[in-house]
C-alpha cells in the first residue's frame, strides 16, 4: 500500500497546483477580485503550490542529493506551517468583516502578514536551532514519501506540525461558529424587513448576499482542511503509539493530503463567480 502513495501524489497534486495557480492568476488579472481576503487566499495558494510540488518530487533526492533534500524539507516545513496559519487568519478576517467592517481589517493587514509568515518562520527557526542537539542525524530528510521531517523523528513532526495544525484549525472552527451565529442573527433581522423578490433588490438584500458569500467561503475552507488532515493526524497517532496503521487509512490519508490544496481554490472560485441572482435580473441594480 505504501508503494501507491507516491503515485497518488503525482496523479492528484497537479490538480492542486493548477487550481491554485489559476486562483493567483485570476486575482492578479482582475482588479475586482483584489480584496484583502482574496490576497490572503493568494498567500494560502502559494503555500499549497509549494507543498504540492514537494509531494510530486517525492523522496528521490534523499539518496542522490541529501543536501538538496534537507533544503527542500526545510522549505516544506515552512509552507506546511503556513497552511493552517493563513487558514486561521482568513477566518479572523471574515469574522472581523462580518461583525465590524472591511475597514477594520485593512488597518490590521500588516499584523496579519507578520503573523502569517512570522509563525512559520519561528517554527522553522526552532527546528534549525534544535538541529545542533539532534541525536539521530539531520532533522530534515527522507520522510518516507517526501523530503520533510525525517522518519527518524516521528514525534517531532507531531509536536512541531500537527499540534500547531490542530490548534489553528480548532480556533478556526470556533471563529467560524461565532461568525455563523452572527450572520444568522443578521439574516433574522433582514428577513423582517427585506424583500426577496426580483423586483426589489434592496441594500439589505446586498448585505445578505455578501454575508452569505463570506459564510460559504469560510465553510468550504474549514470543512475542507479538517477533512484533509484528519486521516494524516490519525496516522501520526498510530506512529506515536508504535502501532501499524491499517492499509485503508494510509490510502485515505494519501488521497486527502494530495487534494488538500484544492479546497482553497474551490472556496475562491465558488464565491468569486457566485452571482447575486436576486439582483442580477434587476435593470436598475448592478450585482456586486
Amino acid at each position: 500500500m505504501a508503494d501507491i502513495t507516491p503515485i497518488i501524489f503525482r496523479a492528484l497534486c497537479p490538480f492542486a497546483v493548477l487550481s491554485n495557480l489559476a486562483l493567483i492568476l485570476c486575482v492578479r488579472l482582475n482588479p475586482r477580485l483584489q480584496t484583502t481576503v482574496n490576497n490572503f487566499q493568494e498567500f494560502l495558494a502559494i503555500s499549497d503550490v509549494v507543498c504540492s510540488i514537494v509531494l510530486i518530487i517525492g523522496d528521490g533526492l534523499s539518496e542522490s542529493n541529501h543536501s538538496a533534500c534537507y533544503v527542500i524539507g526545510a522549505i516544506m516545513h515552512f509552507f506546511m506551517l503556513s497552511l493552517p496559519t493563513w487558514s486561521f487568519l482568513i477566518s479572523v478576517h471574515i469574522y472581523l468583516t462580518v461583525v465590524y467592517s472591511e475597514l477594520a481589517v485593512k488597518s490590521k493587514v500588516t499584523w496579519f502578514c507578520l503573523y502569517g509568515w512570522g509563525f512559520p518562520a519561528a517554527g522553522l527557526a526552532a527546528i534549525l536551532i534544535s538541529q545542533q542537539s539532534a541525536k539521530n542525524g539531520d532533522i530534515f530528510g527522507d520522510a518516507i514519501f517526501e523530503c520533510w521531517i525525517s522518519s527518524a523523528y516521528p514525534n517531532l513532526r507531531l509536536e512541531s506540525f500537527y499540534i500547531p495544525l490542530w490548534t489553528h484549525l480548532t480556533l478556526t472552527m470556533v471563529i467560524y461558529a461565532l461568525t455563523f451565529a452572527h450572520v444568522r442573527n443578521i439574516l433574522d433581522e433582514l428577513s423582517k424587513t427585506a424583500c426577496y423578490t426580483t423586483a426589489d433588490c434592496t441594500p439589505q438584500t446586498s448585505v445578505r448576499n455578501s454575508k452569505m458569500k463570506l459564510l460559504l467561503k469560510s465553510s468550504i475552507l474549514c470543512a475542507g482542511y479538517a477533512i484533509s488532515w484528519a486521516p494524516a493526524t490519525a496516522l501520526r497517532a498510530f506512529d506515536a503509539l508504535g502501532n501499524a496503521p491499517p492499509a485503508w487509512l494510509v490510502l485515505w490519508s494519501s488521497v486527502m493530503l494530495a487534494v488538500a490544496g484544492c479546497w482553497n481554490a474551490a472556496a475562491f472560485f465558488v464565491v468569486a463567480f457566485w452571482r447575486d441572482h436576486a439582483c442580477a435580473v434587476s435593470p436598475t441594480v448592478e450585482s456586486r
